[in-house]
């Protein structure tokens, strides 16, 4: 540490140096030069605990017999060290600790200091050692940095305080009052990141990350985290023997017993289970997704197979002018606009009379394109869309259309942000009339639809600019101050003017030829 001094500072009047003093405060925190002094020191106490391993005055951890003993982790300002129940050992320790106290200076805060014992530490053994090295027991459920500092055998048992987090944020009573597009942000800006710096450190077992996705799908499907929703269509008759599905199969043949399923099941559901085939070879048995070559499900599989048995069981195929685009879903999920937007563009392709003009069944396309104040506000909107609804069979038939017309998919989804933005509005407008009994004007609405999209545009645009903001300094040469002659003082002004408030500031700055700062003047004056 000698090559580590404290700085002196000179003050220079007149290019003379007048006095020279040292700071008093030392290295303060936050100071760049802080964390290397730290490992230096820190360094010396490792080498002391090193000793005392090797002098076989301690004895460490071994993970196995053929393993090296372990006597210390460092981490940060924090250190964890390993020896055994025995008062000679403790009294090693506390000899290093007082060592390495007095070299730098630092005093240990034992109050904030704990001992973890093994299982098999008799009670006496545990109290008599926190009694010599002045320390209390540490909880055996106490965390670090968030995390559990000691666990059994069992991983999933350790990391359960992360579902009792995320149970703790879905069970809320606000939750229960969220939309969709809370739902949406609550589940990726909250809940998923609560398992984030435990995963960052260690690979959380199967069961917490099956666990945590069954909390959110129960949540955004059903509003309740621990809510299977599993229903048995069949319950088992009591006279029914069945405790397996081979007692259901014939071995010999390779085929059903029909009989017995007869008496424990519906003649449909008798139906349903014998025309699945049986495997010849006798082999383990394992659940998989047949539509799938590999044989895993997945939300994505299940949503399409039952769309093409849906589209199957029609009477007549779908024309092609009620077809879908593929990616219209992906489309609108990707507009730029808030989720409670693209939530509800989404649902509107999914009736009472009409609460405003009460001339006609309030369906979708009647709200947003038929009645008479939401023709108005189409066709006042910058937009100009004069809605014709025989054109339009529904929501996401249009949407679908208006994706296909568009020559890029940046400019479809720039045109459906706004159609988005619209139909939101004229929802929230209809909204306020029904249940607070605000009075409906399209003036107003198309004003508060402009109001936003001026936002939205702001808002975009400084997100583009912060994302774009460049890295480092331009390259353009700046003019530097050039030095007088030797003996001589050099005088450098600058002036503005604010014709707004006809004031004016100027400022000098005086050097002599080394550079060196003389004397400097700044003032505001009335100009005109």
């Amino acid at each position: 540490m000698k090559c580590v001094t404290t700085v002196k500072f000179s003050v220079f009047a007149n290019s003379e140096r007048r006095t020279t003093f040292t700071s008093s405060c030392g290295i303060r925190q936050g100071d760049p030069l802080s964390p290397y002094l730290f490992f230096l020191v820190a360094d010396v106490l490792s080498n002391l605990i090193h000793q005392s391993l090797i002098s076989k005055a301690i004895f460490g951890l071994r993970m196995r017999r053929t393993c090296p003993q372990l006597s210390h982790l460092l981490f940060a300002d924090d250190a964890i060290m390993f020896f055994k129940v025995e008062h000679s050992e403790g009294l090693k320790i506390l000899n290093v600790l007082r060592v390495y106290s007095e070299a730098p200076g630092q005093i240990l805060n034992f109050d904030k200091s704990g001992a973890f014992f093994s299982a098999n530490t008799s009670v006496s053994d545990r109290h008599a050692m926190c009694l010599l090295l002045g320390v209390s027991q540490a909880n055996p459920r106490a965390k670090y940095l968030g995390l559990p500092a000691s666990w059994g055998k069992s991983k999933t048992e350790a990391y359960s305080f992360l579902l009792e987090k995320a149970l703790l944020k879905l069970q809320g009573w606000k939750s229960n009052l969220l939309s969709l597009a809370g739902k949406e942000i609550l589940i990726k800006a909250v809940v998923q990141a609560i398992p984030s710096y435990a995963m960052a450190c260690f690979e959380l077992p199967q069961a917490i990350c099956s666990k945590l996705n069954s909390f959110l799908r129960n949540f955004w499907w059903k509003g309740d985290p621990e809510n299977r929703g599993f229903k048995i269509l069949s319950p088992k008759p009591p006279h029914c023997e069945v405790s397996m599905v081979s007692d259901l199969i014939d071995p010999t043949h390779k085929s059903w017993h029909l009989t017995t399923l007869l008496n424990c099941l519906t003649i449909e559901e008798v139906e349903a289970i014998s025309v699945i085939p049986i495997a010849v070879e006798g082999r383990d048995d394992s659940v998989i997704w047949h539509p799938n070559k590999l044989g895993l499900y997945s939300v994505k599989l299940g949503y399409a197979l039952a769309r093409s048995l849906r589209e199957r069981s029609l009477e007549s195929p779908p024309s092609s002018s009620l077809s879908l685009i593929d990616n219209m879903w992906k489309i609108i999920w990707g507009l730029e606009t808030p989720p409670k937007i693209r939530h509800f563009w989404h649902r509107c392709g999914s009736s009472a009379v009409c609460p405003i003009c009460l001339s006609a069944t309030e369906t979708v396309e009647h709200l947003l394109f038929d009645c008479s104040w939401s023709k108005a506000v189409w066709f006042g909107s910058s937009l100009n869309l004069r809605i014709d609804l025989g054109s339009i069979p529904n929501v996401s038939q249009w949407t679908s259309d208006i994706i296909s017309q568009a020559t890029s998919t940046s400019s479809a989804q720039n045109l459906l942000s706004k159609i988005a933005t619209v139909g939101w509005f004229i929802w929230k407008v209809r909204n306020e009339f029904v249940f607070n009994n605000f009075p409906v004007d399209p003036l107003a609405t198309l004003h508060r639809i402009a109001l936003f999209w001026t936002e939205q545009e702001n808002l975009l645009r400084a997100t583009s600019n912060r994302d774009h903001r460049p890295t480092s300094l331009p390259s353009t040469p700046v003019s530097g101050w050039f030095p007088t002659r030797h003996g001589h003082f050099k005088i450098n002004c600058d002036a503005s003017f604010c014709q707004r408030n006809s004031m004016a500031a100027i400022a000098t700055v005086l050097r002599d030829s080394n550079g060196h700062l003389i004397d400097c003047n700044a003032r505001t004056i009335s100009a005109s």
